[in-house]
């Protein structure tokens, strides 16, 4: 239902008034003729994406470690984790904004031992700026599908993949990926959707050239 009623809307004159009943399919040639239409949705796929990929990466680790090597201290661990949640999404993008800023702290860091000689523009308002503060706001909502999925892991077949021979990376390759791929999936696009139609992010930390379909709309 949530994905019908815009498609409704979408083949419709106007959203109200009287060409609220009228069926049309103007806006999707619209968009067809439009190359910078395109562009814009191509761009917001590509930083969804790679998104995506990198929060999956750092999550898949951590869930890993937190279902297999957490032990007594895995609920601990797991609050941690979850503790960023607690706070406002904006709250993280204007953290980051001090962080990456011209005038932030890694620039601070970076100018102070001499390693640069003046502060790095590239660190703000640019595409790299938009994809490390959604990986870091993404990161803990990836991480608990794939440890869900790891934590419903029936244990005995690793011991019984340790008493036929196989080494620890035989075991992680033929059991726990095949089995921890479904949450993987689910993490991916977990991550994927929100962050293709991303408005917020991009608007505060981005750059013009940078700017998404959402933006656009």
């Amino acid at each position: 239902m949530p994905t019908l009623v815009p498609l409704g809307y979408s083949v419709r004159a106007t959203t109200g008034g009287a060409g609220h009943d009228t069926f049309t399919l103007a806006h999707y040639r619209s968009f067809l003729a439009n190359a910078n239409f395109q562009r814009l949705l191509l761009l917001s796929v590509g930083i969804g994406t790679s998104i995506s990929v990198i929060a999956t990466l750092i999550a898949s680790p951590l869930a890993y470690c937190l279902a297999f090597e957490g032990g007594p201290a895995k609920v601990v661990l797991l609050t941690l984790i979850i503790i960023p949640m607690w706070s406002s999404y904006l709250l993280h993008i204007f953290a980051w904004k001090l962080v990456l800023g011209s005038n932030g702290l890694l620039n601070s860091l970076l100018v102070r031992p001499g390693v640069i000689k003046a502060a790095v523009p590239i660190l703000f308002y640019c595409r790299s700026a938009v994809i490390v503060t959604l990986v870091y706001v993404w990161v803990p909502f990836v991480a608990l599908p794939i440890f869900a999925a790891q934590e419903r892991i029936d244990r005995t077949l690793l011991e019984v993949a340790a008493d036929m021979g196989c080494q620890p990376w035989q075991a992680f390759l033929r059991i726990t990926l095949p089995l921890s791929l479904p949450g993987v999936a689910a993490s991916f696009f977990f991550a994927l959707i929100p962050t293709v139609a991303e408005f917020v992010t991009p608007l505060l930390v981005g750059g013009t050239p940078d700017a998404t379909y959402s933006n656009l709309i």
